[in-house]
């Protein structure tokens, strides 16, 4: 909000009307994001504002360490370079998972990665070697000497995971990529297995805080703190 007009509540009353509009009866019971310090303790203030954890999950790993992983004939790489109808197929067997998570349709996934206007994005399917249903898939941005895993949809399964993990830095090892990273809530499967897999938990570079802002009677933190699943796909950090 520009000087002039903070006095105003410009803030509180366009923040109170976006939650009337997108929250219920016809919208999301629940609404999050990932604010730094300041703007949290302001939201939690005014807002009411929950963090759903103290601290995003923050791992790095260099690539060389991840590639030691790889599994003869475990699974397949194939990069995408358009969303059809595979993500769809992906999305209705994920949701079985039992998450509280957005839908990673074909929609989502031209609206967020395909079409984006400013981030060039590279996705990359993980399959079996002798069948084209996919198990999952992760996408990825560059930033000079670094990869961020920017969403991540997988089975939890170690040897999966691990596998497909050290076959993507395998694809940037020969560059000059020297580490990758990535932001996922903590302590979830997905999580468990990226750590297994060679990646490191590690200070949080942003200092940002998993944020909820519930607009439902009957929908509690803590339930939220154990069933949310978000990625930075969620965020317009990366």
């Amino acid at each position: 909000v520009h000087p002039d007009y903070r006095r105003d509540g410009l803030f509180l009353h366009m923040a109170e009307t976006f939650f009337d509009w997108y929250g219920p009866p016809a919208g999301s019971v629940c609404l999050y994001g990932f604010p730094g310090a300041l703007h949290f303790r302001i939201g939690s203030r005014l807002l009411h504002y929950k963090a759903v954890s103290p601290q995003t999950a923050y791992l790095t790993a260099k690539p060389s360490t991840l590639m030691k992983n790889i599994r003869p004939f475990q699974g397949r790489l194939e990069q995408v370079s358009t969303a059809d109808f595979s993500f769809d197929q992906l999305a209705a067997r994920w949701r079985h998972q039992q998450l509280f998570a957005i839908i990673r349709d074909t929609d989502f996934i031209n609206w967020r990665f395909m079409q984006h206007p400013h981030y060039n994005y590279q996705i990359w399917a993980y399959r079996p070697f002798f069948n084209k249903a996919w198990y999952g898939y992760g996408v990825f941005s560059v930033h000079e000497t670094s990869v961020r895993l920017v969403d991540i949809i997988m089975p939890p399964d170690q040897r999966m995971v691990s596998d497909f993990i050290a076959r993507i830095a395998g694809e940037f090892a020969n560059g000059p990529v020297s580490k990758i990273e990535t932001w996922l809530p903590p302590e979830r499967p997905i999580t468990r297995c990226l750590i297994a897999s060679g990646m490191v938990a590690g200070q949080e570079p942003f200092g940002i805080t998993p944020t909820v802002k519930i607009l439902h009677p009957d929908l509690q933190v803590s339930w939220l703190a154990h069933h949310l699943y978000y990625t930075m796909a969620d965020a317009d950090l990366c």
